[in-house]
């Protein structure tokens, strides 16, 4: 007569289970009298013609930015990466039309390889850039505050330095004769 809160549950579930198995069966059953009407009268079942369609852009139409506007919203897409926001990022870039996100990996200099590139591969392609600019940006603050803390020059990183020319000694160098 009175049942334990665990022979309760389980009786539930098994009800539960029934009434699945009940349910199934008879979507089945409904499927196949519809199927049969079907044939017998297609007059009947008009099929569904969905409206007038505007046709998706394709990645020959003419983008909706300009480069700049491109490249400021690649700006902001990695000040959002930072934030660990990349499901926004990814949501973001879903979003824009095919040819706006082909600009925008165009502009970014994306290798796509083929002519005609997908829009996951575009997509994935200004991810990877986004992500490479993430993992560019860490780096430098990283190298700045090993330098601060050693007590080196915090300004500048050593790509930067590296791009300033030396001055060496050498054949073009005012002190050597060249007259030979």
């Amino acid at each position: 007569m009175f049942r334990t809160t665990e022979e309760e549950i389980r009786e539930l579930v098994k009800e539960l289970r029934e009434l699945r198995d009940v349910l199934r069966e008879i979507s089945g059953r409904v499927t196949q009298i519809e199927a049969r009407a079907k044939r017998a009268f297609p007059a009947a079942f008009p099929k569904k013609t969905a409206g007038p369609k505007s046709p998706a852009p394709k990645l020959t139409d003419p983008p909706t930015i300009s480069s700049q506007e491109a490249l400021k919203l690649y700006d902001e897409l990695v000040v959002m990466a930072k934030q660990d926001n990349k499901g926004e990022v990814r949501q973001r870039l879903e979003k824009m039309i095919l040819p706006d996100l082909f600009l925008l990996s165009r502009e970014l200099g994306v290798s796509l390889g083929k002519s005609k590139p997908s829009r996951k591969s575009l997509i994935n392609g200004v991810l990877g850039r986004i992500n490479e600019s993430r993992m560019l940006s860490t780096s430098s603050l990283r190298q700045r505050s090993e330098r601060a803390e050693s007590g080196g020059d915090v300004s500048r990183s050593p790509m930067e330095e590296s791009d300033e020319p030396r001055s060496t000694p050498g054949a073009d160098s005012p002190g050597k004769d060249n007259a030979g």
